[in-house]
């Protein structure tokens, strides 16, 4: 899953979390929630700079300290093994997946939030991407790392990728898409 560049400012601390929800053979509805086990971004003014320890995530388009493409990854073998034991191996089909995003000020001068150090409002799209090769780096926005993820490395793991739509931001609000 990666959250693509947009014309919004938005700095996601990692609260990001995916819920899979499943209708089992006998309409019986069951969720999991999972926390990414790994995340990064790219920022077009640095290409070669990760920051995969940052502890945030950036979505921005190209302002001044540059465009940011943020991706995660999550583990679903957790999910897949809940519900084999819920219902039986096979016994369960999956019928949608929510992703959650919260914001806050982003408080470092890396981020596209200007003096105020505030979110912009505007619209950012959400791709899942089928390659997760991709390492997660230990970079910060204090020091970025050359290991790891990396603006000029993105397109490589995003090649393919698939939109799930384009979504508005508003500072302050707490972003959940439902995909079934």
């Amino acid at each position: 899953m990666t959250v693509m560049n947009s014309s919004a400012s938005l700095f996601c601390s990692l609260i990001a979390g995916v819920s899979f929800i499943l209708l089992a053979a006998t309409v019986s509805k069951a969720s999991v929630t999972l926390s990414a086990v790994a995340d990064t971004f790219g920022d077009s003014a640095g290409t070669t700079g990760n920051f995969g320890g940052a502890g945030a995530l950036g979505v921005t388009a190209a302002l001044a300290t540059g465009q940011f493409s943020s991706v995660m990854s999550f583990n679903v073998s957790s999910a897949i093994t809940s519900f084999n034991t819920q219902y039986g191996a096979g016994n369960w089909t999956l019928s949608g997946v929510q992703l959650s995003l919260a914001s806050r000020a982003p408080n470092n001068a890396i981020f596209n939030g200007g003096a105020s150090n505030a979110n912009i409002a505007g619209s950012f799209d959400v791709s899942w991407i089928g390659n997760d090769g991709w390492t997660e780096g230990t970079g910060t926005p204090a020091g970025s790392a050359v290991a790891g993820l990396n603006w000029n490395t993105l397109g490589k793991y995003t090649s393919g990728a698939k939109s799930q739509g384009t979504f508005n931001y508003n500072p302050g609000m707490i972003i959940r898409r439902r995909q079934a």
